[in-house]
Parts: C-alpha cells; sequence; structure tokens
C-alpha cells in the first residue's frame, strides 16, 4: 500500500488528486492510495493540487450570502454579495477584495492566493442626517423620512432631527436636553444637564448683557469723574502761576 500525504502550511493547502504510474501501477487513479505487486520495473506519480483559503464575513447590519469561508482551488472562482439589514445600505468590501473591485456588489474573485474579505455597511440617513433606523424604532414611520425627521410628534418644539442630535426621545414631550441646574464652588461652575446622555452635548458661557451694559455705565461714571479732577487740577495750577506772576511783580 502506497499512500500520500497532504498537508496545510497557513493558508494554503496542499492535497493528493489522485497518481500517474505504468508497469505494475494502475494507469491513473483518484485517491491517495493505491494497492499493488510489484511484478515489473514500475513508476508512481503523486498528482498534487494548491488550496488557498478564502475568509468571507459581514460587519454589523448585513450578512453575506453566496460563498462561504473554506478551501478553494487555485483558479476557481468565488461569488459574494453583500446584503443590508433594513435601513442600511451595502458599503464596499474591506480586506483583500481584488483591484478596482472594492464597491463591487456582487463581487466576483478568482482564487489566485489567500483572501478574506469583509463587508461592510453604513446607515440610511434622512436629508438633515438623521439615520432611518433611528427614526424606524421610534415608530416615526407613517411618513416618508425626510418628513419625519422634521416632525414635532410630541409637540415639544423640537423636530425629531434635533432630538436624534440631543439623543431625547422624540415621542415624549418631557424628554429634553435642559439645564436643570447650575452650582458655583470655588472650583467653578457644575451644570446639570437633563438628557442627552448618548451625545456629546455643547455648553456656550456669555457674560450677562445687562452686567456688561451696568460695568460701561461705571466705566463711563469714572472716566467723567477724572475727567472733572483733570479740569479742576488744571485750573489750580493756572491760579497758582499767576499769583506767583503778581508776587513778581509786587518785588
Amino acid at each position: 500500500v502506497y499512500t500520500a500525504l497532504g498537508g496545510t502550511l497557513g493558508p494554503t493547502q496542499y492535497v493528493c488528486r489522485g497518481w500517474a504510474g505504468s508497469g505494475s501501477v494502475p494507469a491513473t487513479g483518484a485517491s491517495n492510495a493505491v494497492i499493488l505487486a510489484i511484478t515489473n520495473d514500475s513508476q508512481l506519480s503523486w498528482l498534487w493540487a494548491t488550496n488557498y483559503q478564502v475568509n468571507i464575513a459581514a460587519d454589523p447590519h448585513g450578512a453575506v450570502e453566496g460563498a462561504t469561508s473554506g478551501w478553494y482551488a487555485v483558479g476557481g472562482n468565488v461569488t459574494v454579495t453583500g446584503v443590508p439589514d433594513a435601513w442600511y445600505h451595502f458599503d464596499g468590501w474591506s480586506g483583500d477584495a481584488p483591484a478596482g473591485q472594492a464597491a463591487d456588489n456582487p463581487l466576483s474573485m478568482t482564487v489566485d492566493g489567500p483572501r478574506s474579505v469583509t463587508a461592510g455597511f453604513a446607515a440610511n440617513l434622512a436629508p438633515r442626517g438623521t439615520p432611518e433606523h433611528w427614526i424606524a424604532a421610534h415608530g416615526l414611520t407613517n411618513l416618508p423620512f425626510a418628513e419625519a425627521e422634521m416632525d414635532d410628534r410630541d409637540g415639544d418644539g423640537r423636530p425629531a432631527w434635533e432630538e436624534y442630535g440631543a439623543d431625547t426621545d422624540p415621542t415624549n414631550g418631557t424628554s429634553a436636553l435642559e439645564i436643570v441646574g447650575m452650582t458655583l464652588s470655588g472650583s467653578g461652575l457644575s451644570i446639570v444637564l437633563q438628557g442627552g446622555t448618548g451625545a456629546i452635548q455643547c455648553v456656550e458661557a456669555a457674560a450677562d448683557p445687562d452686567e456688561e451694559v451696568d460695568e460701561r455705565r461705571h466705566q463711563n461714571h469714572r472716566q467723567h469723574h477724572l475727567g472733572e479732577h483733570l479740569a479742576e487740577q488744571q485750573l489750580a495750577d493756572r491760579g497758582h502761576a499767576v499769583e506767583g506772576e503778581g508776587d513778581e511783580e509786587q518785588s
């Protein structure tokens, strides 16, 4: 009994696909083992094939149909299709997609080496950037998405697209991004916000306009008194000068 043992080296696999023989060896065979009795000069040649590993995966919010991960013969063809979930779209292949084919869907690849490809998916967005899946999750599907993101379903004065940015509930009028408390201490001002825990919020600070007006009035008042003081000082200086001249004439 003669047996050929294949092997795997990383993502490359070597597989015996049969033999060719002469003399006491049958002319051909399709297995990796042969039983024979040698009665004359004979020759046995094992025939080998090379397979490459192809890995196929999908990012969240979709799946891949068609070929699956596994070993494929050199020169073969693998075809896969990225299928997005509802409210998402196919966003290209990452990994070892052939040059110029990262956006193809379906993707057809010739097996000329090991490959690993992953289907990517991205959210569909309404015109103002609100994800369709967010709109649908809040039940705002009775209108086209472009209209739904402009709808103020809970009547709080904020359309759905603003509530998405504030991370508040567009169907709950009490869910709003608001300042509900402030505490001034030696370390500064502490502000307590309601809502918006899942988004980055920006808080801007500005001086009270009334305080700015009062400060300008105080500044003008100080400048006015300073001007009066300077004028009085100048008059006094001139008076001293005149008195000095009179004293010189009398002497």
